[in-house]
């Protein structure tokens, strides 16, 4: 028995445009934003041929050897991805810094048990953007989807063609994709990290596959046209999707029902024969596995490469592609000797996952020997800064309820309240002392990618208007007006929208906090880096190359959002109860922006201040709020502006 069924060169034609469209999108070719959809065309295959491969084995024996089942996937898939594992921590060993290699720890030991899109859901990794770009396991979390599903398909299967003989079955299948459907669409709009990658929220697509199977293969013209559609259907929604769609959810099922179009055409699509497009169907698996490392290599190496460059890192995938599959793949796969015996062949899945998972814990002591000089300690301990509001004083992203924290004296006469987004919250440090000094109690309202102007803000990872930011914002508006305070300290992030609605909103919200506090004190928001300073700094001391500060610094001119601070000085106008706060010369010369200023890193990552150089802003930050809230505030208040 070898779960062998008919070749079929139309399948790995579709496979090789699968692959060539993820690759695209991840090369960033612009006409090609939805380029991602050739994950949900691979898992409608994955369910088409695994779901034959078992219904062939169950028809012709009346039963299905799982340990066998599983022994041919692991010798199908686990040696080329133990390789590109193997690879890119060596490789990444030598490009990237100790604090880089330490945050791919974790990661590369999910992606060794296939269980790395669990780890992206905790880590409330956005596929389409954030850190985990430059994460080279990234990719795997589609093969960790998969890995899962062919763990309790067989079973499925199993059940749905010996005890479902009398209605089928596709009558199981059918029931359980629209169930998994039902839950990705829900998901999609309450939890969509878990519907991305989420197996559970994927099974539909497997499953589509697996129905798909069951037609009989009759070849006509009908069939034919069918599978230009469906393949017209894939390119198409390749060219018109982008990141900012809500994905999966019911899109999905675009780019899914063009997948079974094709596969229920047949060999009715010539094209997909061809065999450059069949050569490269063949070499998918591995060129899935070695592109998004060599692009994420290339990056580092050339930081400001562009779409070509990236386009030549992916064409070094297919010589790479080509030979793992016929030096590490089929030896393996085919091995006479290892498919006669399926324990033998699970020890050896067994070994190998123990064998990169040790490598694992080996770069990790080689990272944090590297990591052990004063310099990178203090570049790794500033990338993992944070303010003790992140222990239960700040509401995340997707929340409505405001998350209210008093600091110093709760009976105390006099309150301060800190209000606005996470960068509000960088500013808890130096403002907590101050509320110390002046016998005030500090009160803290901060959620998340929320800023205080009345506007509606688009949630990258929601993929969709954030009605929570929204209900957010007016409860603790409403709460402040409870409170009365003696002064509201506001500080968001410059980057949500264009100034008219920046403008707008600002002045809808001073309006009220006008009615509902004594002072208001809004400070513009700090430069931005826009690179991962901590990252920068860690790089540069290892490579060396001069002092770290001087290969990470940041031009001025670039660093601000003089739009967006005009915006707020206009929205302010002549309000006596507004006083406005430019920090910009605490960070920045004329011409720059050092990332090092007192031997303290400025930055924790992109945009956020640590929490030490936070610190630092202290007592001009009391300056100014004694000046705010002296008698004759009135002048104070002209000259600031």
């Amino acid at each position: 028995m070898t779960g062998h069924t008919a070749y079929r060169a139309e399948v790995d034609g579709l496979r090789a445009v699968a692959v060539l469209l993820v690759i695209l999108f991840h090369a960033c070719v612009p006409a090609l934003q939805g380029g991602f959809v050739g994950v949900d065309v691979f898992f409608v295959i994955s369910g088409y041929l695994i779901t034959q491969i078992l219904k062939a084995e169950i028809d012709r024996t009346g039963a299905l050897d799982l340990l066998n089942f599983y022994a041919r996937r692991a010798r199908r898939l686990l040696p080329a991805a133990a390789l590109v594992t193997l690879a890119t921590l060596v490789i990444s060993s030598q490009v990237l810094s100790p604090l880089e290699t330490l945050r791919l720890i974790k990661p590369a030991a999910a992606t060794a048990v296939y269980a790395s899109n669990i780890w992206f859901i905790l880590q409330g990794g956005d596929y389409f953007g954030g850190d985990l770009n430059n994460n080279p396991f990234l990719h795997t979390w589609s093969l960790s989807v998969e890995e899962q599903f062919y763990l309790v398909w067989p079973i499925i299967v199993l059940v749905g063609i010996r005890y479902s003989r009398k209605r089928g079955p596709a009558y199981l299948f059918a029931v359980l994709s629209v169930l998994s459907l039902a839950l990705c669409v829900w998901m999609t709009t309450a939890r969509p990290l878990w519907a991305f990658y989420g197996t559970p929220f994927r099974i539909w697509e497997f499953g589509a596959g697996a129905l798909t199977c069951l037609i009989p293969p009759r070849e006509s013209r009908h069939r034919t046209a069918v599978g230009w559609l469906g393949l017209a259907t894939i390119l198409v929604s390749a060219v018109t999707f982008t990141p900012q769609i809500s994905f999966p959810g019911l899109t999905a099922l675009v780019p899914v029902a063009g997948t079974v179009a094709v596969l229920y055409a047949g060999s009715g699509i010539a094209p997909l024969g061809w065999p450059v497009c069949t050569g490269l169907g063949k070499i998918s698996y591995s060129l899935y596995l070695w592109h998004w490392p060599l692009l994420t290599t290339a990056a580092v190496l050339w930081p400001n490469i562009g779409t070509g460059g990236r386009l030549c890192a992916v064409l070094v995938a297919i010589p790479l592609a080509a030979g793992t599959r016929w030096l590490v793949e089929m030896p393996v796969r085919y091995s006479p000797y290892l498919s006669k015996r399926k324990m033998l062949s699970l020890a050896l899945a067994a070994t190998t996952i123990l064998a990169v998972l040790s490598a694992v814990a080996l770069a990790r002591l080689q990272s944090n020997t590297a990591a052990d000089s004063p310099e990178q300690k203090a570049f790794i301990a500033a990338g993992k800064d944070r303010t003790q509001l992140v222990h239960g004083c700040l509401a995340t992203s997707g929340s409505s309820n405001v998350v209210e924290c008093t600091f110093g004296l709760a009976n105390a006469t006099e309150s301060i309240i800190l209000f606005g987004d996470s960068h509000a919250e960088q500013l808890f440090p130096a403002l907590e002392p101050v509320a110390a000094q002046r016998h005030a109690k500090l009160v803290t309202m901060v959620r998340t990618s929320c800023p205080t102007p009345e506007i509606d803000i688009f949630n990258s990872h929601l993929k969709r208007i954030d009605d929570e930011c929204s209900r957010w914002r007016e409860k603790a508006l409403q709460r402040i007006a409870a409170l009365q305070p003696f002064l509201v300290v506001i500080a968001n992030d410059s980057g949500y929208t264009k100034p008219p609605g920046w403008e707008r909103g600002t002045r809808a919200t001073l309006g009220r906090l006008n009615q509902a506090a004594s002072r208001t004190l809004l400070i513009r928001d700090t430069p931005h880096p826009d690179l991962d300073v901590p990252v920068c700094l860690s790089r540069a001391a290892l490579h060396g190359g001069g002092p770290p500060e001087t290969q990470c610094l940041v031009q001025r001119s670039a660093a601000l959002n003089e739009a967006i601070w005009n915006a707020e000085q206009t929205a302010a106008g002549n309000t006596p109860s507004v006083t406005l706060l430019d920090l910009t010369d605490s960070f920045c010369n004329p011409t720059t922006c050092p990332t090092i200023l007192g031997g303290i890193p400025v930055y924790r990552d992109t945009n956020h201040i640590s929490t030490r150089f936070a610190a630092q802003l202290t007592d001009v930050l009391a300056g100014q709020i004694a000046m705010v809230t002296a008698p004759q505030h009135q002048e104070v208040h002209e000259y600031l502006k």
